[in-house]
């Protein structure tokens, strides 16, 4: 097992301010265009791809082979979503929703109070999403540490700036 911290994309550590991303490795080639998402994804998925993908395709950092972890980070956000919604629907029910009351069968005497199934499914996607989010550089952590300089945002003519990010 590999021991210490979690390598960084080279991408991110360039727009964290970072001077030696290239000893990792290159940057992989950008897509000629922001790439669009495949037509299997879900409604809500497409919407939240055409949300984040262009601003990962203009701070570069989204290459022709990120593509799968961001099909995964939209698809988690999807089932995630629609099970939320799904849960808002039963707010008039037990505890919102969150808890269900079983039915009686056969073998079973029923009413007892479980956790709703739709919990479950939803916090397993919302962790899904999240892990694919902070490969692909969006959690909060990630955005925190963003030089302004490395993305473009800073005064090119700043004398400060120039002296305080030289190479040394």
């Amino acid at each position: 097992m590999i021991r210490g911290a979690k390598p960084k994309p080279t991408q991110l550590r360039a727009l964290e301010g970072s001077k030696v991303v290239d000893i990792v490795c290159p940057s992989a080639p950008l897509p000629p265009a922001v790439p669009e998402p495949p037509d299997y994804l879900t409604d809500y998925a497409k919407e939240e791809w055409h949300r984040v993908a262009p601003i990962l395709y203009r701070l570069r950092m989204l290459s022709e082979i990120d593509t799968p972890a961001l099909i995964g980070y939209c698809d988690a956000y999807s089932t995630w979503r629609s099970a939320r919604e799904m849960l808002n629907t039963m707010s008039g029910q037990v505890s919102n929703g969150f808890l269900i009351i079983t039915k009686k069968s056969k073998d079973h005497q029923g009413g007892n109070v479980i956790q709703s199934p739709l919990l479950s499914v939803m916090n397993k996607a919302r962790l899904d999403f999240l892990r694919f989010a902070v490969e692909l550089g969006m959690s909060p952590t990630a955005r925190s540490r963003i030089d302004e300089e490395a993305s473009g945002r800073a005064q090119a003519d700043d004398p400060a700036a120039k002296y305080l990010n030289r190479v040394r």
